[in-house]
């Protein structure tokens, strides 16, 4: 425990996700969005980009982290957040995960190989359940920056 603990604060602290749908009808209909939120952002195909906080009282918790009218559009986003968090050029270990277009994920893999100094980059499927909440069209990236630390 006493090796451990150290190492999931520190990836904690460098790491963290962002993700986004192209569709908001799976999270108005599971009760995530509310009737307007859903309508507006229908009719503007406004793609949320979403991640969890980590500090203040809404730790642990969904957040908006900002807008895209794409799920390509939320690649960039998602990028834009990960340069504010750990700096152009860190290295960088990343997993993107896709639902029904892994082109997506592939486009957001080589804007990082172009941004970041990646020693790790994969992509994968979502999983069945999670496309039960938000459906076939959605984009994710889980990254840590710097090396393997062990």
């Amino acid at each position: 425990v006493e090796a451990i603990v150290p190492l999931l604060e520190r990836e904690h602290e460098n790491g963290g996700m962002f993700f986004s749908v192209d569709d908001l009808s799976y999270l108005h209909r599971g009760g995530r969005i509310g009737s307007v939120r859903y309508q507006v952002g229908q009719a503007l195909r406004i793609k949320p980009v979403v991640t969890v906080a980590k500090t203040g009282d809404k730790a642990g918790t969904y957040v908006t982290a900002g807008r895209a009218r794409s799920l390509a559009k939320a690649g960039d986003v998602f990028v834009k957040n990960m340069i504010e968090h750990v700096g152009e050029g860190a290295t960088l270990r990343a997993v993107a995960l896709y639902g029904d277009d892994s082109s997506i994920a592939a486009q957001l893999l080589e804007r990082l190989r172009a941004t970041f100094n990646c020693v790790y980059l994969e992509m994968v499927p979502t999983a069945p359940v999670l496309g039960v909440h938000v459906g076939p069209g959605a984009l994710g990236i889980g990254y840590a920056a710097g090396d393997w630390p062990v």
